[in-house]
């Protein structure tokens, strides 16, 4: 009896701590500002490459660019960037940019930008950062979290702006709050912001004529990409899974839509 009751004390015990962390382990994933499903992502990543060799061959490859780069926020975790310069390739191509995420929303700012950007810049990289866009937040807000987060100098690309969520606003609101954002950003930093979408959404917003005035970052990754956007388009993000060396997760792979010459055109002078 005296050793049941011992094995079913230790058997509480167990699974009060097996509780405990499956607790912690989902208050730490939804009690946050960060969405859900990026949480989720994430981790789905993080099991595949703990599980699975990563064997820097990119998957989804639809695409031959001239110019090839990445973009990074701090689901790509720890960098080492001194593998991804001397080993990571791209179609055999050595990668020239990088655009990381720095803001989100009212005050959201990505843990890991000052380090990304720091990094990279050291490497010579040529670097963007972007603003992930909430529409039911003011612009102007939105634009101070950004401003006070970065600082963009001569040789970076202009401010990119993330739209990816619709909201619940009305179109116009919608529109409205982007092309505020978009000139807050502009007279700051003296240069065109560049906005990233997915077709569909774009098409959305390109029937205001003013958005059609700013560069385009096109995620397609079926590589479909509508005639009427080509003028627009600078880069096309075209896969979400590529495996470079030196980031031990999925990284977004893009290319640039032009040659060297006019890369140089889109850098802020």
């Amino acid at each position: 009896m005296a050793i049941r009751r011992k094995v079913k004390k230790r058997l509480w015990i167990w699974g009060g701590l097996v509780s405990f962390l499956i607790m912690t382990f989902f208050i730490l994933i939804f009690y946050t500002d960060i969405p859900v499903w990026q949480r989720i992502k994430y981790y789905t990543y993080k099991a595949e490459f703990l599980f699975f060799i990563n064997n820097d061959i990119n998957k989804s490859i639809r695409a031959d660019f001239d110019i090839y780069g990445i973009d990074i926020s701090k689901y790509n975790g720890n960098i080492d960037w001194d593998k991804l310069m001397t080993e990571g390739k791209i179609n055999k191509k050595p990668i020239t940019f990088v655009i990381i995420k720095a803001t989100e929303g009212k005050k959201l700012k990505d843990r890991k930008f000052k380090t990304n950007w720091r990094f990279a810049k050291k490497k010579g990289l040529l670097c963007g950062a972007y603003h992930f866009y909430r529409p039911e937040i003011n612009s102007l807000i939105q634009f101070n979290n950004f401003k006070e987060t970065v600082r963009l100098e001569k040789g970076d690309f202009p401010p990119v702006l993330d739209v990816e969520v619709r909201g619940n606003l009305s179109f116009e609101r919608y529109i409205q709050g982007i092309l505020n954002l978009l000139k807050l950003l502009e007279n700051q930093y003296g240069a065109k912001p560049i906005i990233y979408a997915p077709p569909t959404l774009y098409g959305s917003l390109a029937r205001n004529v003013k958005l059609k005035d700013y560069p385009l970052w096109l995620a397609t990754y079926s590589m479909n990409i509508p005639n009427k956007h080509k003028k627009n388009i600078i880069f096309v993000q075209y896969s979400q899974e590529g495996r470079v060396a030196g980031i031990n997760h999925h990284v977004d792979l893009n290319g640039f839509w032009g040659d060297k010459l006019q890369l140089q055109q889109y850098l802020i002078k």
